[in-house]
Formats: C-alpha cells, structure tokens, sequence
C-alpha cells in the first residue's frame, strides 16, 4: 500500500510539472505574437473590434525643415477638442509621433498619422490637430477645426503645412 501511494504522488507532481511547463511555454509563444494593428479593417467586427472610421493626418514638411534639429518622426501630434468655452483639451488616446515620413527629391517630405473613430463617437466636433516638437512644447502647427467623419467606413484627411 505504501507504493501505492508514493506512486499516485510521483505521478501527481509530475503531471502538475507538465501542467507548469506547459503553461510556461504558452506565455512563451504568446509574448512573440505581433501587436495588434491600431487600425481596425473597415467594417470589421473580427476579435471584437468596432465599426468606424479614420481620421488622418497629412502634414506636409516644408523643403528648409531643419531635420537636423527636429527630425519628423518625432514630432508630437495631439488631437484635440473645444469645449463650449472654445478651449482646446487634448483627446486622450490620440496623442503620438507620427506613424511615417516620406521624403521627396525636391527636399520637401511628407508625414502621417491615423486613428481609428468608432462608430459612436461618428459626426462628433469640433476638433483639430495639433502637432508639437515635444509633449508640452508651443505647436508647430495647428490644423483648422474639423468634425469627425460621420458615417462608417468613411476617413477624413487633415492637410497641415509644418514649416520652420
């Protein structure tokens, strides 16, 4: 009797090993899986996501940007909304660098930066984008007021001109 019971607990914690291994190496392949995308496809409802829109912005880098002090990518760029005293509050979530800067040949270059609007917060404003050499610092540049988009799968694009 007495093996018996000294087997059943070999084989106990050799399955709670397993059981611990197994666990471990879950964690293991779920922590190399890609982030996931800040924009939703249009329209899809795909691991829960809401159906909405986009709003881009597109600012435009003048040929004497001086890249050597201030490169592009790190520029801060902050929506914001104005409240019924017409003050400017920035929208939490959408405040980073921009998401790519392409150059052109003539010196002149070309930034981006999206966020995705669900589908409640549709037709909502004013807004405007801000874009700020630090967080915190006077804006470069300030777009002109704009609502958000007001049906699903539609993207609004802010033009703004970035010069030095």
């Amino acid at each position: 009797m007495r093996e018996s019971t000294a087997s059943r607990w070999v084989t106990v914690a050799a399955v709670c090993g397993i059981l611990l291994m197994l666990i471990g190496l879950s964690g293991t392949v779920r922590a190399d899986l890609p982030p996931r995308p800040d924009l939703p496809g249009p329209g899809s409802d795909a691991d829960g996501a809401k159906s909405g829109a986009q709003i881009l912005l597109r600012a435009s880098f003048d040929a004497d940007w001086p890249w050597e002090m201030h490169h592009g990518r790190e520029l801060w760029t902050v929506v914001e909304w104005q409240d019924r005293s017409e003050n400017w509050h920035p929208v939490e979530g959408w405040q980073g660098t921009l998401d790519d800067v392409e150059a052109s040949p003539d010196g002149t270059a070309v930034g981006r930066k999206a966020w995705w609007v669900y589908e409640e917060t549709l037709g909502q404003g004013p807004f405007r984008w801000a874009v700020y050499e630090t967080p915190g610092s006077q804006p470069v540049a300030v777009s002109e007021p704009f609502n958000l988009p007001a049906h699903v799968n539609q993207s609004t694009t802010i033009e703004l001109k970035l010069a030095p």
